[in-house]
């Protein structure tokens, strides 16, 4: 996910914050919890994103449901997004928020795409491969696209690993003269 300088601002100044105060975890956890809350409750989420809606009201809302509910320092980040007519950014901000915790914890978020499903083991023999080759603690996301036909799609950082028959076919229709015609041996 490619995130607006913006909501970046805003995810650095909350995580430099969580790590002066110690709460790094703490805010990641409320970050995923929030997002989660927005994702579940679409009238909040309304509620929470509308352009429509007086700032002073959402402030009150969202402090009186949440206060006692999540850290204060949790609680001031959204109070400013809103203040400030930010809360577009909200979802780009914790993604951000989350890219500066792996970075700080030696971690690389990588994505596993196959088309059949994989075995745990699996999963985790291509997990600890990257880890080794990249020295870093590796949290890998497996999902699974019939449409690549074969083989696996691995992206990390930004890099695409594409060994899937579905590349390999159009490489070799690309070599055969871009011919979709099927090709008979003889």
């Amino acid at each position: 996910m490619k995130t607006h300088p913006l909501a970046k601002r805003y995810a650095r100044a909350l995580f430099e914050l969580a790590c002066q105060h110690g709460q790094i975890k703490t805010i990641a956890a409320e970050l995923q919890d929030f997002t989660a809350l927005l994702e579940q409750q679409p009238k909040l989420r309304a509620f929470f994103m509308s352009a429509n809606i007086e700032k002073k009201r959402k402030v009150e809302t969202l402090q009186s449901l949440l206060k006692g509910k999540l850290s204060p320092l949790f609680v001031n980040f959204l109070m400013l997004i809103i203040e400030k007519g930010r809360q577009s950014y909200f979802h780009e901000a914790a993604y951000a928020f989350r890219r500066f915790q792996d970075q700080q914890e030696g971690r690389i978020r990588a994505q596993l795409i196959s088309a059949v499903p994989m075995t745990a083991e699996q999963v985790e023999q291509v997990r600890q491969r990257l880890a080794d080759y990249l020295k870093a603690e590796i949290v890998l996301e497996h999902s699974i696209d019939a449409a690549i036909l074969g083989g696996v799609i691995i992206r990390v950082e930004g890099k695409v690993i594409d060994g899937s028959l579905r590349i390999q076919i159009d490489r070799l229709r690309r070599e055969l003269g871009g011919s979709k015609k099927s090709v008979t041996m003889q």
